[in-house]
């Protein structure tokens, strides 16, 4: 044997089995599709996979869209209860604000005595009745005081509460109403007792003072009722309503009593706790008829140092102290009483506001000589609804229009009224704390002195009957005033003289036409002495400066008439006399040229006065400028032919007393 190496016999393999691939994701619906693509066989397991998968995908979003729907409707549902929450929940929030604000009065059926109630007068039937008065005596009070600052302001909800049987919708509300609101709630009874009548009334918890009277009186019980009801809850109405009840009546015993009554309420009053009743207290006293202005104005002081920006306080006393001639005093006031006015204050009417806010906007205009602006204004307070004054403005109106030089307009507006003359005005329609004299200042515009004698002295005799003591002094201070003066341009100089001296000396009108009557009987010093007087008194004011310049002017002192002239301009820049008495003053020194700009600008104040364009043609035909003076003296003649024939007259004395 050789030595070669013997080496293994090598054992045969086994063949290996081929491997399928494996799937390649894990979603059997993938897997089915792989498969799907490698057996087109109809009913190949995978296509029935597939077919089944489909089936259930499309039942799935049949189920999805079903649950969105409901999804949707519970929203809504949640949507629609949330709402009827809120809805309810705002609807008894609102039962319960308005609950709150009941302010109203309610009276409940008051105990009857069992004989009446058979015969039909039970306990709601004589509450109602009872309310009846109640509500008449509010309804007759009238005062520019705001309803909701009385402390026991009713409003306008009157009524009686008559509860039904069982448990209503209505009496949860009444209950509400009481236990939330501030209703004043009245009680009553009427005691049957010896052939008389006994009906106590309770406000609350406090018992009104019993009314005793005859059985078949039962009337006039329930209106003494009423009358002390309204005296212990609104003492401040209750004193208007008597006072307005007492004018209604004749001088006598009885007004005297209602009047004293009304007095001693407001009285009372003044020491209220409430700041507010304090002052109308003291606006009520302030305007007493039968009180002299001098003792009105010191009762309206008080009340303006608890509220010094008062409208009522300030208008009233401006009034009286124009009734005492204090015009300076007056205009201060006024302006202060229209700025109080334009705030709205919470404390007055708000119809009493818009009654009174025209007219006082032109009482303010009249004060600085814008008459244009005044007749404006009181044609509109003439067509308020509401005039808390029950003045007929028709005279006022016509007052102003001829302050303006527009005597056409205002004698037109008289006519149709049907105010033929100064004493109709007097008797028919100027109240009893006014002098309106239209007529009078027509015949003074036209130059008829005559005339406006006769006017006043028809007028005053009317007014010394119809005056009340609180107004008065108006005919020492603004009667007498023109009379003498209208009788002295006529020529009665000591008639005239005698009249002007029963005038008081701190009255603005009577010193300025004493200083116009002395200067017609030609005492200048005097008449110096008594204008300047005119001036001390009321610096603020235009009127007297002008009237000064016209005196000047007449003794032939230009200079000094224009220097006062142009300090009425500067002080009353919308009133029309001073720019024309200043051009006819420059005329008169032989500058007509420099007049014109002033006859312009007074035109545009005062476009129908005839005076004014008269004056202005003859500037212009003493410059050789004849067609435009002829324009003039054709628009002085359209204006107010009399006018234009007299004013070469007197033009620089032409009547303008006061304005």
């Amino acid at each position: 044997m050789d030595d070669a190496t013997v080496l293994p016999t090598a054992k045969p393999r086994r063949a290996r089995r081929v491997r399928e691939e494996a799937p390649t994701t894990p979603d059997p619906i993938e897997i089915a599709m792989d498969l799907e693509r490698g057996d087109a066989s109809p009913d190949s397991p995978a296509r029935r996979v597939l077919i089944e998968h489909h089936r259930l995908l499309s039942a799935q979003v049949v189920q999805a869209r079903l649950a969105r729907v409901r999804e949707r409707i519970a929203v809504a549902r949640d949507f629609a209860a949330a709402g009827l929450v809120v809805v309810v929940f705002v609807g008894v929030l609102g039962v319960l604000w308005a609950a709150r604000q009941a302010d109203g009065l309610v009276v409940e059926p008051f105990s009857v005595p069992p004989a009446m109630a058979e015969r039909g007068l039970d306990g709601a039937a004589v509450a109602s009745l009872f309310l009846d008065k109640l509500s008449a005596l509010q309804a007759q009070t009238q005062s520019g005081r705001a309803p909701a600052s009385y402390g026991h302001d009713w409003g306008e909800d009157l009524s009686v509460d008559i509860a039904g049987s069982g448990v209503s919708v209505g009496d949860v509300w009444r209950e509400l109403r009481r236990s939330l609101g501030h209703e004043s709630r009245m009680t009553g009874g009427l005691v049957q007792e010896n052939g008389r009548l006994s009906l106590v009334v309770r406000t609350g918890a406090t018992a009104v003072e019993p009314a005793v009277g005859a059985e078949g009186d039962l009337d006039a019980l329930l209106q003494t009722a009423a009358e002390r009801v309204y005296e212990q809850t609104q003492p401040y109405r209750y004193a208007m309503w008597l006072g307005r009840r007492a004018r209604a009546l004749p001088r006598g015993p009885e007004r005297a009593a209602l009047e004293a009554r009304s007095v001693e309420i407001l009285k009372r009053l003044t020491n209220d706790e409430s700041p507010v009743e304090r002052v109308w207290a003291y606006n009520g006293l302030g305007v007493q008829d039968d009180l002299p202005p001098e003792q009105g104005a010191v009762f309206l002081r008080a009340g303006l140092e608890i509220d010094p920006d008062h409208n009522f306080l300030l208008g009233n006393l401006a009034g009286l102290e124009s009734a005492l001639g204090h015009d300076a005093a007056a205009a201060e006031l006024s302006a202060r009483a229209l700025a109080g006015l334009k705030r709205k204050p919470k404390d007055m009417n708000p119809a009493v506001i818009a009654a009174d806010l025209p007219g006082t906007e032109a009482d303010v205009a009249a004060v600085w000589g814008d008459y244009g602006r005044a007749a404006e204004f009181y044609a509109k307070a003439a067509d308020v609804p509401v005039n808390n004054t029950g003045l007929d403005y028709t005279p006022v109106v016509a007052e102003a229009l001829i302050f303006n030089h527009d005597l056409a307009a205002a004698r037109r507006r008289l006519a149709r009224a049907g105010l033929t003359d100064d004493a109709a005005v007097a008797a028919r329609v100027a109240p009893a704390d006014r002098v309106l004299t239209p007529w009078t200042f027509a015949m003074e515009e036209a130059g008829d002195w005559a005339g406006a004698v006769v006017q006043l002295g028809a007028a005053d005799p009317i007014y010394a009957t119809r005056l009340t003591v609180r107004s008065e002094p108006l005919r020492r201070t603004l009667l007498w005033p023109r009379l003498a003066y209208a009788k002295a341009r006529a020529g009665d100089l000591a008639g005239a003289q005698a009249l002007i001296a029963r005038t008081p000396a701190d009255c603005l009108l009577c010193v300025t036409v004493r200083g116009q009557i002395a200067a017609l009987a030609g005492d200048k010093a005097g008449a110096d002495r008594w204008l300047a007087e005119a001036v001390r008194q009321a610096p603020n004011l235009p009127f007297p400066f002008s009237a000064w310049g016209q005196v000047k002017a007449a003794r032939g002192d230009q200079d000094g008439a224009i220097a006062l002239y142009r300090k009425a301009q500067k002080l009353g820049p919308r009133w029309a006399d001073p720019l024309k008495f200043e051009a006819d003053a420059l005329v008169a020194k032989g500058e007509a040229k420099k007049a014109l700009a002033l006859y312009r600008k007074a035109a545009a104040l005062a476009p129908r006065w005839g005076a004014l364009h008269l004056a202005w043609g003859d500037a212009l035909a003493g410059l050789g400028r004849r067609d435009e003076a002829q324009a003039r003296w054709r628009e002085a003649a359209a204006a107010d032919p009399a006018s234009a024939r007299r004013v070469s007259e007197a033009k620089l004395l032409a009547a303008t007393l006061g304005r």
